[in-house]
């Protein structure tokens, strides 16, 4: 891949070395073979990295998607105990 890559920038098909991870395997595959690229391709998938990037998964969704969020009822907990949920009955 780095290798390729270099190849690439030193073609000036490439800006960034780094830019050959932005790429579907096809797309690199049809770049290496024609030295051409959608001029705005690298770019607007590193903004949409930066947007997911910053992105929190939720802690707890089911397996149809359901976001579950829900609070530990601490109240009748002793001062200093550790709250927590049983995950596994082992």
């Amino acid at each position: 891949m780095k290798k390729e890559s270099a190849r690439l920038v030193q073609a000036g098909v490439l800006h960034d070395p780094e830019d050959i991870y932005y790429l579907t395997y096809e797309e690199l595959r049809q770049l290496a073979m024609t030295r051409q690229l959608d001029a705005g391709l690298i770019a607007r998938r590193k903004a949409d990295f930066a947007v997911f990037e910053k992105l929190s998964p939720p802690r707890v969704m089911t397996s149809d998607g359901e976001v579950i969020s829900a609070e530990y009822d601490s109240a009748n907990a002793p001062e200093g105990a550790l709250m927590g949920v049983a995950a596994s009955p082992g």
